[in-house]
This record gives C-alpha cells, structure tokens and sequence, in this order.
C-alpha cells in the first residue's frame, strides 16, 4: 500500500515537471510573439484578445518568476528579451508592466547569481551577453519610462532593474567601455 502511494507521488510529480516545462515553452513563444507583432490595423475586439492573453501570460511567467527552481528554464527560453519586448511595447495597463517589470528583476538576480559562482572559474570574461543583449534591446528606455511613473510599484521595479545593469554590467571598466559604445550607438 505505501510503494503504491510513493509511486503515485513519483509519477504526479514527474508529470507535473513535464506540464511545467511544456507551459513555458507556450508561455515564452506567446510573449515573444507578442514581443514581435503589432496590433496595429487589427480591430479593436482583436487587440483587447491579444492584450488579455498577454496579460495571463505575463502572470503565469510572473509566478513562474517567483520560483528559483524555473529561473534556469526560464533564461534558456529567451523569457528575458521576450519580457522586454512586450514591456516595450504601448502599455495602458500598469498592473501588466508592474508584473513584466517584477519578471525581468527576478530572473536576472537569479541569473546574475549563477552567473558570478561560474565567472568565478573563467576570470577572463568581462560581461553579461544576456544584460548586454537586454541592453541592446532598449532596457534603458524601459527603464526610464519605469522610473518616471507615479506608481510606486512600477517605479521600484524599474529602479531595482537598473540596479541589476549598474551593479552586473557596470562593474568593470571593461564592460563600461562595452556598454557605452552600444549605447551611443543606439542613441545617436
């Protein structure tokens, strides 16, 4: 009777992985795609359905975020540029760039912490590609518009998000350097 219990908890627990994993491939080709494609010239029903299914999205990624365990899952799936591609876009509804904010923070503590215990054994590398890439992306401007908001949940994210570049990016004169030619480059 109990070797048929545990089985039962072996076996759920192992579909429960699988289900997790497959849910955020959906969730991350959903919020890429949505990252890429513009609602313009749709019909207003058609935006309002792509911006409730992004929005479930961005919650289901969001508590995903909240759970170190996917953090790794979550990287590999390119979350990251997808989360910043759908906060760059016209955002009305601030509980939604509150919660893409809060996503972006989670996983890029969570990836810079890896990131320093493997830098650790290979000295020679200066920076992040994958803060590099978000930076690229237009991270900066997301992170001004955050911080000019008068919702302080939004402007916290993005204040705690511009720490993660100045503390992760920024602590090299190299990767200064680095960084400073892609910015120019982007705003010039």
């Amino acid at each position: 009777m109990m070797l048929q219990q545990i089985g039962r908890v072996v076996w759920a627990s192992g579909i429960e992985a699988l289900v997790d994993a497959m849910l955020l491939e959906v969730l991350s080709k959903e919020l890429l795609q949505s990252a890429n494609s513009s609602a313009q010239g749709s019909s207003k029903q058609r935006q309002h359905s792509d911006f409730v299914l992004v929005s479930v999205c961005a919650a289901m990624a969001k508590q995903f975020a909240l759970r170190t365990e996917y953090h790794r899952r979550m990287i590999d799936l390119a979350f990251l540029p997808a989360l910043l591609g759908v906060a760059r876009q016209p955002v009305s509804e601030l509980g939604l760039l509150r919660m893409l904010m809060e996503s972006l923070v989670r996983l890029c503590t969570f990836f810079m912490a890896y990131r320093l215990a493997a830098a650790e054994e290979n000295a020679t590398e200066v920076a992040d590609p994958q803060m590099v890439q978000l930076l690229e992306l237009g991270a900066v401007d997301i992170i001004a518009a955050c911080v000019r908001q008068d919702d302080q949940g939004v402007s916290s994210w993005g204040i705690k998000f511009l720490h993660e570049f100045v503390s992760r990016i920024f602590g090299n004169e190299t990767t200064i350097f680095k960084c400073v030619n892609v910015f120019s480059s982007n705003y010039n």
